[in-house]
């Protein structure tokens, strides 16, 4: 499986990264991250940027001036079941040595389908 690709805290002009604790293996979707966002913090799903889904965490982009508004509406919220945790998300440093891949492993759980 590919691994993350490092990308700045910020996508965009404007953008802040959330780093979400909830992904596919919890059977979380992109429009699953959408409309808790939009419900629960209240701004429009067209206001939220970029979504990249993992086995076990998210990355999500929402306008910088509603970061916080966002985080703190996720503190309350549920995801399919599981708390996201969301929090900004820091850029990769380069000077800290590369752990090994383990959110990328492959599930050898039974499918939940």
């Amino acid at each position: 499986r590919a691994r993350p690709t490092p990308r700045p805290a910020s996508g965009g002009e404007g953008t802040a990264r959330l780093f979400l604790r909830v992904g596919k293996r919890h059977g979380v979707r992109p429009a699953d991250l959408v409309g808790a966002i939009a419900n629960e913090a209240g701004i429009a799903g067209d206001d939220i940027g970029d979504i990249d889904l993992y086995d076990t965490f998210s990355f999500v982009e929402v306008p910088a001036g509603m970061a916080q508004q966002v985080l703190n509406a996720l503190k309350t919220a549920n995801i399919r079941g599981h708390a996201p945790q969301a929090t900004i998300a820091r850029p990769a440093d380069a000077d800290t040595p590369t752990r090994p891949a383990r959110f990328e492993r492959p599930f050898k759980g039974k499918s939940r389908r």
